[in-house]
């Protein structure tokens, strides 16, 4: 029980005297005309036991006498060891909720037995039915909460339903963001490693162009000075077979004789000869040049193939 005040019991007023339980006091005088007994914290008498329903009984005075109303249904309230939904009390009469024992104090006085005059009783009457609408008000209120606060526990179950899909949601995003990170650090890897290489290449390239350009240089260089001395030496031979033509046109001479004639034939194969020796050089210079020329083309045109290549990916890298 709660909120009681240590005065000594009046033999000659009625009261509720606690016979077993753990209480802060072992009486509760009968001053009211409606007592509830239970759990919750509202009730005028406080029983702290998991046994004890929230509102376990009440007793009330009647025009027959105080009465006790069962209102747990289960485990009910005992009068005497017998279970019973409403009974009329009598002096010494015992009263067990849960773990507790009450015995009943009515002693032979005026008011004991329901014989108050009309106008005591009735206003005993009105103001334990106010009590009675104010404990119902109460208990209203309790209930509205109550249901207040299954109504917002369901909408926070949903909320928590909802805030663990988006959880998961951002949980696969972030999965799928990580994966997209590894595979661009990856591509960014092999674009490095792409760029190193073709600017290795590209510069091996260049000095290999260098090399060709410079081969070509010099064998154009090479190729004109042997174009030039082949002029000179046909121009020589020209000259020479002139020279001796202008020898041996003057006046026309008897038939020379055998021995002259075998000096002159060997001169005329020699000269035939050399001038189908220096056709030779000459139509092999010629392919050679042409050679070069066709090589010096196929390279330059290489070269500029590959600097295409190399800016086109030299922009795919930038962008």
């Amino acid at each position: 029980m709660r909120n009681e005040e240590k005065e000594p019991l009046d033999p000659n007023t009625p009261a509720l005297v606690v016979t077993y339980g753990n209480a802060s006091r072992k009486y509760r005088p009968l001053d009211a005309d409606l007592l509830v007994l239970g759990r919750s914290p509202v009730c005028n008498i406080h029983l702290v036991s998991p046994d004890v329903a929230p509102v376990h009984c009440v007793l009330f005075r009647g025009a027959a006498g105080w009465q006790v109303r069962d209102c747990s249904g289960r485990p009910g309230t005992r009068v005497n060891g017998r279970v019973v939904q409403e009974a009329l009390l009598g002096d010494g009469d015992i009263i067990q909720v849960g773990a507790f024992s009450f015995e009943m104090r009515l002693p032979g006085v005026p008011g004991a037995q329901g014989t108050l005059p009309a106008p005591i009783l009735i206003g005993r009457l009105q103001r334990s039915r106010r009590a009675l609408v104010r404990l119902a008000l109460r208990f209203r209120k309790r209930l509205a909460e109550r249901a207040q606060l299954k109504q917002t526990e369901a909408r926070l179950k949903q909320e928590r339903a909802e805030l663990t899909q988006q959880v998961e949601a951002l949980r696969v995003n972030q999965r799928e963001y990580e994966l997209r990170m590894t595979r661009l650090e990856l591509s960014e890897r092999d674009l490095a490693t792409d760029r190193a290489t073709l600017e290795k290449e590209y510069k091996a390239l260049q000095e290999e162009t260098q090399q060709h350009t410079a081969s070509v240089q010099l064998f154009e260089q090479r190729a004109a000075r042997l174009e030039k001395e082949l002029e000179e030496r046909r121009a020589a031979l020209l000259a020479e077979v002139q020279k001796q033509a202008e020898v041996e046109r003057p006046a026309p001479a008897p038939a020379p004789a055998p021995t002259e004639q075998t000096e002159q034939a060997p001169q005329e194969s020699l000269l035939a000869q050399a001038e189908a020796t220096f056709r030779k050089q000459q139509t092999e210079l010629d392919r050679l040049v042409r050679d070069l020329r066709q090589v010096l083309a196929l390279a330059r045109a290489g070269e500029i193939a590959e600097r295409k290549r190399g800016s086109g990916h030299r922009e795919r890298l930038s962008r």
